[in-house]
């Protein structure tokens, strides 16, 4: 508009329309370089450009101005071609000019993965009253009792031989038949003694990786649980109710010789004897009855 002096062809216009269709004409020529087409209201914003702006206008420091903002504009096209290398190239520029002033004060090391879990603090004493059946961080019960922060899971381990995972409550209700509640490992190896249709097993097992909203077995439907605990000791105590006839009235199992099986796998039979009793420490006068190994 100033540069090709657009504004002269409006100094014989007798109307405001006139005006508006002149400057419209001179910048046709102009059309190929023009990003859009030219509005009535770009021409009222030229047309309110001051004459002293006019007759000042330097047109080659205007043209200077645009050649600079255009190769800028290149430059950042290409610099968005390839983001990363440019931010790299960028930093260790401000690495080379501030470096020395500014030197590192943190280590490069290794990133570990964290598990939030794990990294949370257990801040909280979690607990379960059998009396009143419940269980949390705000139950005053005296068994089960260990810390946990308010991300964990607890492990459940019912009478019955049901068994599952509890997000860490206040206060839950589980009722007063629980033989096991703790955080959950599922590595941890356990050992149960039940009994079925009037024969007795053993099991070594673990309870593995679980999920929150199922219920899990770990002896058959109807079974009776005679001995459940984490295992400690390397060896169980079992007496059996004295019969007629009957020899053997007490024995030891090596748990050695028991392989670890999954909460689903059937137990190894220890006897056809009922048992009356099985420990993890010798009974009292366990030593004055003859006994034997129980053997798989």
């Amino acid at each position: 508009f100033v540069e090709n002096r657009i504004y002269k062809s409006i100094e014989k216009a007798t109307s405001n329309e006139q005006v508006i269709r002149n400057v419209h004409r001179g910048f046709v020529p102009f059309k190929a370089e023009l990003w859009r087409e030219i509005t009535d209201e770009d021409v009222e914003r030229l047309l309110k450009v001051p004459i002293r702006r006019i007759s000042l206008f330097d047109i080659k420091k205007h043209q200077d101005e645009f050649d600079k903002m255009q190769q800028e504009l290149d430059s950042v096209r290409e610099d968005l071609k390839d983001v990363v290398k440019y931010t790299v190239d960028h930093l260790k520029g401000l690495i080379k000019k501030y470096g020395s002033a500014f030197p590192r004060r943190t280590e490069i090391a290794e990133f570990q993965q964290v598990d939030t879990r794990s990294a949370a603090l257990k801040t909280l004493k979690h607990s379960y009253d059998r009396e009143k059946g419940y269980m949390g961080t705000k139950v005053s019960g005296a068994e089960f009792e260990f810390p946990v922060s308010p991300l964990d899971k607890v492990l459940i381990v019912e009478e019955e031989g049901s068994f599952r995972l509890h997000q860490v409550g206040e206060r839950d209700y589980v009722g007063s038949a629980l033989v096991h509640v703790g955080p959950h490992d599922k590595e941890a190896v356990f050992v149960v003694v039940y009994e079925i249709k009037k024969i007795a097993y053993i099991k070594r097992f673990v309870f593995g990786g679980l999920r929150m909203t199922r219920d899990y077995r770990f002896v058959p439907e109807g079974a009776k649980t005679l001995y459940f605990e984490p295992e400690v000791g390397q060896t169980l105590y079992v007496k059996y109710t004295k019969s007629a006839g009957q020899r053997i009235h007490q024995q030891f199992i090596d748990l050695a010789d028991l392989r670890v099986k999954s909460t689903k796998a059937q137990g190894n039979q220890i006897s056809l004897k009922k048992v009356r009793l099985v420990v993890d420490s010798k009974p009292r006068g366990w030593d004055s009855v003859p006994s034997n190994q129980v053997r798989f």
